[in-house]
């Protein structure tokens, strides 16, 4: 029985460092969409997942309203998609993925384009001035998202 559970453990680990969710029922869920203006679509954003797709196809010149709700949790310590900093980790700061924005901020990229970070946080407008698959994720370092819990409520609106 302990086996059992190592192993468990072991492979929950393995699927929160991909792209690939043991959560998602919908197989067919993968294909891109484009979004039509004023058409609002809502995802969820795993904080164990070190890239969430939302499968929204942006085009350059797009604008798009994001507001995100509930909590998600790093190791111990709950917030929002607003994110924290603490002295403690204010040590660590050149360890995250998006550096200039606090820990645990929901933070977007387009094909996931670590070069280019948007910050979308609890109430965002963005326009984007490139193409791609809108990509989200939680702010934190690298290989370390297997101390993640939990997820947040994304709305995706498409305003221009």
């Amino acid at each position: 029985m302990a086996l059992i559970s190592k192993i468990f453990v072991a492979l929950k680990w393995v699927f929160r460092q991909t792209d690939v969710s043991i959560y998602d029922k919908n197989p067919t869920k993968n294909k891109e969409m484009k979004l039509q203006i004023n058409k609002t679509i809502e995802v969820q954003i795993r904080a164990s997942c070190k890239w969430n797709s939302t499968q929204v196809e942006i085009s350059e010149g797009e604008e798009y309203e994001f507001i995100a709700t509930g909590k998600w949790t790093d190791f111990t310590i709950t917030r929002d998609a607003d994110g924290y900093t603490n002295s403690y980790m204010q040590l660590f700061d050149k360890k995250k993925r998006a550096k200039q924005y606090l820990w645990f901020a929901l933070i977007s990229s387009l094909d996931k384009n670590e070069d280019k970070y948007y910050l979308i946080g609890k109430n965002s407008n963005i326009s984007f001035n490139e193409n791609g698959t809108l990509y989200c994720f939680a702010n934190d370092v690298k290989g370390f998202y297997w101390n993640n819990f939990g997820h947040l409520t994304l709305q995706v609106k498409r305003i221009k």
